[in-house]
């Protein structure tokens, strides 16, 4: 049964790189090879399993993309791309909800992030309200978890809500103004304590331009709850900490003129910025980073 299951999962790893190693040309077997591996998107006898079917999303994803941009899928046009798409991601989405195991919810959401990216154009609102659902879920389900947690699995947990960060920092990219009333609304509670949400922040202050001025005021608003936090000197913290303070300086940065007097200092009651808050933005500021 062992050897099975493993051939499984070899099936998987073959089939993946023949789509990523021959890209248009494998077109002809996408279809049925799609039927073959979403399935096993919930195969839960055996974890690589899982985690070689959804590594093969993207190349399969990718072959179709420049089988129809190279006019290889005769027939077809960007809407069937669009459909696959679609279908994927769905069955992404469904089988990380019921995801048990942490190491193959970081890896399954890696997977979705490449998914995004290859179909940015194609990515409506009604997949955005799907995919921040779960971004919800999948935080949710990992605290539930914590206590409970040995060492090596906090560790996979730490990684696969890095691997949320990157999916939030993605659909920034993606949806630009049209994301920010999900993040500070929706998801805002469920990410301070994630730094790579808070990159993203920094991030879209740097590229956004004018759509991010609207949301200027509030943006700082959360950053504030971060940086002024009861805990965010201690040393587990420290990394929040500091991205917060990054997203700040990159928003004074880029966005000053446009910062509302009243929230030029960041306070907290009556209390001015800690001294340290202040050396360690000046420092951001003096040595910006990419």
């Amino acid at each position: 049964m062992k050897k099975v299951l493993e051939d499984k999962a070899t099936v998987c790893i073959t089939l993946s790189n023949c789509a990523a190693e021959l890209k248009e040309d494998f077109y002809p077997w996408i279809p049925q090879v799609v039927s073959v591996l979403l399935p096993l998107l919930k195969f839960y006898s055996h974890n690589n399993v899982r985690k070689y079917a959804v590594g093969a999303m993207y190349p399969l994803l990718h072959s179709t993309k420049l089988a129809v941009e190279n006019g290889i899928a005769q027939g077809e046009s960007e809407s069937y791309f669009k459909e696959l798409s679609d279908y994927i991601i769905l069955s992404v989405l469904e089988a990380l909800h019921e995801e048990p195991m942490t190491e193959v919810c970081a890896f399954m959401l890696a997977e979705l992030n490449n998914c995004m990216q290859i179909s940015p154009p194609l990515l409506i609102e009604g997949q955005l309200r799907r995919i921040v659902d779960e971004v919800k879920h999948v935080i949710t389900e990992s605290s539930s978890r914590r206590r409970k947690l040995k060492e090596r699995t906090q560790n996979q947990k730490t990684l696969m809500l890095r691997k949320v960060g990157t999916v939030v920092g993605t659909l920034i990219k993606i949806f630009k103004a049209g994301f920010l009333p999900f993040l500070f609304d929706e998801l805002s509670p469920y990410l301070i304590p994630m730094w790579n949400a808070l990159y993203g922040l920094a991030l879209y202050a740097v590229y956004g331009g004018y759509v991010f001025k609207p949301f200027i005021t509030e943006a700082i608003s959360r950053i504030n709850v971060v940086i002024t936090h009861l805990r965010a000197h201690e040393r587990e913290n420290e990394s929040v900490y500091c991205t917060a303070v990054l997203a700040l300086s990159k928003i004074c940065q880029f966005h000053l003129e446009s910062i509302d007097s009243s929230a030029q200092v960041i306070c907290s009651e009556e209390e001015l910025a800690t001294e340290e808050t202040t050396n360690r933005m000046i420092n951001i500021l003096r040595y910006p980073q990419p």
